[in-house]
């Protein structure tokens, strides 16, 4: 009868050892489960920001390097020649 005594509580044990495992194993799958949950939020709240940084940053490149202004060449000579007439040419009417 011993032996038996001795196999059910052996039984018994390995029953609550089991019980245990189980009971961690889902405790961790549900602070796995959370995890991600806040994985994916914080990856939404990440995309989210960089849409606006992209933006306000393509706007502040725009408006930071403004286009420097460069001086016209003109055609005409730097000196002036008074004393030379202008000549007119006159066009054809076509």
């Amino acid at each position: 009868m011993d032996s038996i005594r001795d196999l059910k509580r052996l039984l018994y044990e390995r029953t609550e050892a089991l019980r245990r495992r189980d009971e961690t194993v889902e405790m961790l799958e549900k602070a796995l489960e959370e995890r991600d949950a806040t994985i994916r939020y914080l990856q939404n709240e990440i995309d989210k920001f960089r849409q606006i940084v992209d933006l306000s940053l393509a706007s502040n490149a725009i408006n930071s390097n403004p286009r420097l202004k460069r001086q016209a060449i003109s055609a005409e000579p730097l000196r002036s020649d008074a004393t030379k007439p202008v000549m007119k040419f006159t066009k054809p009417k076509r």
